[in-house]
């Protein structure tokens, strides 16, 4: 047995009490005026969207059924309830219509599935949360943010977190830029280069040099530094050779820590330069950075 209610002008149903049935039938004051002041709160979270230069909502089409449909209640169903409205299914619910879907909410709105959840976008989509945090966690799987056809951006007001309880991967497949400070490094077809407007500053205990052809073969040894202190009292220079090939021909950096300071250089013969003192005092090749391999 089926049946059915039919208003070809429009149908409201309330459950707003009228004491003593006195008053209009189709008296909505309560539920346009509970309508009106949604519509005008969603237009000043609208507002704020477009501000921060986010997706908006098309709050227009709630505004115009409102004036066109709801208050003449012209070929519409309008239904309100001043303490609360339910509806539930045994199976299934279905909310379909031809233009736009509006909900809207004084405060909390809450929808929670215990499968999966599905939101898709024919065109566009945006999140834009006004003044509280926007929150994107997962308990147990990973999260997956994919521009497969276009660009991605992330940009921060304040500091900008990065990190991960283990390793983190930066690939790119025609480059990798770093820019801070006035400062630079450019990873790009086989070439690292950096610079920067003022000072560089490096501070190891060793440097190691791979060769180029694959990583498999493991680093290269660094060139083994032979101290020689025959260059006269007080002084001190070191000789560095080659492991692989056992020349004197190479080219390389070096820093030589002593108990009074720091001597930096650059020689392309086997013998640092010389480091003189007025006292006897302990001096240490902190690090060897090989620019060019010695031949046979």
């Amino acid at each position: 047995m089926s049946g059915e209610l039919r208003a070809g002008k429009g149908l409201f149903v309330a459950a707003d009490a009228q004491a003593k049935a006195q008053g209009e039938a189709l008296d909505r004051d309560a539920a346009l005026k509970e309508i009106d002041r949604l519509n005008q709160q969603m237009q000043q979270l609208e507002m704020a969207a477009e501000k921060a230069q986010a997706l908006k909502g098309d709050v227009d089409s709630q505004i115009q059924m409102f004036e066109q449909r709801l208050k003449p209640l012209s070929e519409a169903v309008l239904f309100s309830a001043p303490e609360g409205m339910a509806m539930t299914s045994g199976e299934d619910m279905q909310l379909a219509a031809a233009r736009n879907v509006a909900i809207n909410a004084g405060e909390d709105f809450s929808a929670g599935v215990m499968g999966n959840a599905t939101l898709l976008a024919g065109e566009k989509l945006g999140l834009f949360a006004r003044t509280g945090q926007l929150s994107l966690k997962s308990g147990e799987g990973p999260i997956d943010v994919q521009a497969q056809n276009a660009s991605m951006r992330l940009f921060a007001e304040k500091k900008l977190t990065l990190s991960s309880a283990s390793d983190i991967s930066f690939v790119g497949k025609k480059r990798i830029t770093l820019i801070g400070g006035g400062s630079y490094l450019r990873l790009e077809a086989g070439k690292v280069e950096y610079g920067t407007t003022a000072s560089y500053m490096r501070k190891v205990k060793r440097t190691m040099a791979a060769g180029s052809s694959s990583l498999e073969q493991g680093p290269a040894e660094l060139p083994a530094p032979l101290p020689d202190l025959s260059c006269g009292p007080n002084t001190a220079c070191f000789r560095v050779l080659d492991s692989l090939t056992g020349s004197e021909d190479m080219e390389f950096a070096y820093q030589v820590q002593t108990s009074t300071g720091t001597v930096v250089g650059r020689t392309d013969s086997a013998l640092t330069h010389v480091v003189n003192s007025d006292t006897e005092e302990n001096v240490n090749l902190d690090y060897v950075f090989q620019i060019r391999a010695g031949t046979r």
